[in-house]
């Protein structure tokens, strides 16, 4: 079996105490043969060593310091750095009207938010350098809202009647006006500037509007016509609009492909041990466990005309 190794920071990998590579970023290939036991030995200060079995167990509940994607043939293990793991540091802390709000690090990045009447704490797995608060107001709601600011951003909102977390999303801007509106960066061929809006139902913020605007204007008629289908789908993931790409038929049932597709998180070329033609198509089965299913598209007169999956 096939098995794919990156990692965020610089490690060697050990299968059965034999040294494989030494590592960071680039993708190392290691020919799977039983259940080898895997040591990540790090070579960088804060990182944990860390090993497994490369058995079911594994494949199926991976633990929670690697991403695992099924490659359908093969597997990606992502070893995933740790965050914030620098000793004891206070970062931000804010008093709101009633609510003190701490953000500090101790063993990893965390946050605290107290009222005299109700307690709320958790960590955060992502990187920061400055932290905003505000209150706001939607729907008879009131919220807090604390813009984490880094190489990127992310925006976190809790609902204070009762405090709990209802949105999280790395965004570039958000404002409130009648909803909950976001901006944020797509880094795909057309640079694809995403504006979402969101209203407060059901104790969570709902998606009820989206558009994409691509500030890198490639026209389709000068792409290569294999690239087509990768514009198709980067456009179809941001809600722009894909039906330029689609020929006349496949246009009347473009309303049936969210459905046809499922709820997909990314797009990726095939694999070696994959044929050319095939795209595949990212999904998240759970928090770290993720599968890629693939799709062969046929083009007539530089139009898509059928999407097929690759069984």
């Amino acid at each position: 079996m096939n098995i794919y190794f990156c990692s965020n920071y610089p490690c060697v990998i050990k299968a059965d105490g034999k040294i494989l590579e030494k590592i960071s970023e680039k993708i190392f290939l290691f020919k799977k043969e039983g259940e080898p036991l895997i040591e990540v030995c790090p070579l960088v200060d804060f990182e944990a060593s860390k090993a497994f079995y490369l058995n079911d167990e594994f494949f199926s509940s991976p633990p929670n310091h690697l991403n695992l994607v099924n490659l359908d043939g093969g597997y990606l293990i992502n070893l995933k750095k740790r965050i914030g793991f620098y000793g004891f540091k206070m970062i931000y802390q804010e008093r709101l009207e009633n609510l003190l709000i701490t953000v500090f690090n101790e063993n990893g990045y965390k946050i605290s938010i107290e009222t005299n009447r109700d307690f709320y704490t958790e960590n955060l797995d992502f990187e920061f350098k400055s932290v905003n608060a505000e209150i706001q107001y939607l729907n008879g709601y009131k919220f807090l809202c604390l813009n984490f600011v880094g190489e990127k951003s992310y925006l976190i909102i809790y609902q204070l009647n009762s405090i709990q977390k209802v949105f999280e999303k790395q965004v570039d801007k958000y404002a409130f006006s009648s909803n909950l509106v976001t901006e944020e960066s797509v880094i795909d061929i057309k640079k694809h500037q995403v504006t979402s809006t969101w209203n407060f139902i059901n104790d969570k913020f709902e998606l009820i509007n989206k558009s994409a605007f691509a500030k890198k204007q490639k026209s389709a008629q000068c792409a290569p016509t294999s690239i087509l289908p990768y514009l198709f789908l980067e456009e179809f993931l941001v809600g722009g609009d894909f039906l330029e790409y689609l020929d006349e038929e496949m246009r009347s049932c473009a309303n049936k492909l969210a459905d046809y597709f499922g709820l997909f998180l990314g797009i990726m070329p095939p694999p070696p041990f994959r044929n050319f033609n095939e795209i595949g198509l990212i999904y998240k089965e759970k928090e770290n466990l993720f599968k890629v299913n693939y799709f062969t598209f046929e083009m007539f007169d530089r139009k898509i005309c059928n999407i097929i999956p690759v069984k």
